[in-house]
């Protein structure tokens, strides 16, 4: 199984972001994402996105190209609900 791509997983980060407003789910996922680690300790910065970045590392490629197809809505038979679970399961 081939991991995800920075790229990949960056961009996946970036749409969850902007749907923070939309989705309680996305809401609550960055709840639950703290702003700092060990990995990151500067407690004057926010590196929530850096840190989902690294709990979704565990991701496929397959997993996170059918997440961004799902989420940009270009192409058809992609759902929004099975991406969600993916990320889900990746988190948990």
């Amino acid at each position: 199984m081939e991991l995800a791509t920075k790229q990949q997983l960056g961009y996946i980060v970036l749409q969850l972001d902007k749907m923070k407003s939309d989705y309680e789910w996305v809401k609550t996922l960055f709840n639950n994402t703290p702003k700092n680690n060990d990995k990151y300790p500067d407690v004057k910065c926010n590196y929530q996105r850096m840190i989902l970045m690294d709990r979704l590392g565990m991701m496929s490629t397959k997993q996170a190209d059918y997440i961004i197809k799902a989420y940009s809505g270009y192409e058809k038979g992609y759902s929004k609900l099975t991406a969600r679970n993916i990320i889900l399961q990746v988190i948990n």
